[in-house]
């Protein structure tokens, strides 16, 4: 590969330095990426888990009280 110098001189790095380069490239982004991937799945089952207590545990509480209201407007009509 070969790079311009601000002075307009011109040097190669040797293809072998160079490939070796692009395979430590390739190996960090693959990395990178893996972690992502579990931050995102991690983030993700969190937010969903959090979503799911909220959610069931404010249905719980409104049936659990409109159990009790039927209930005593059912003692009402005897």
């Amino acid at each position: 590969m070969k790079y311009q110098m601000e002075k307009g001189e011109t040097y190669e790095i040797p293809s072998e330095v160079s490939q070796e380069n692009l395979r430590q490239n390739e190996a960090v982004e693959n990395t990178v990426s893996y972690i992502a991937v579990i931050f995102l799945h991690n983030n993700f089952r969190v937010s969903r888990e959090r979503h799911l207590r909220t959610y069931h545990f404010g249905t719980e509480k409104e049936i659990l009280v409109n159990r009790k209201k039927i209930s005593k407007s059912s003692t009402h009509l005897m």
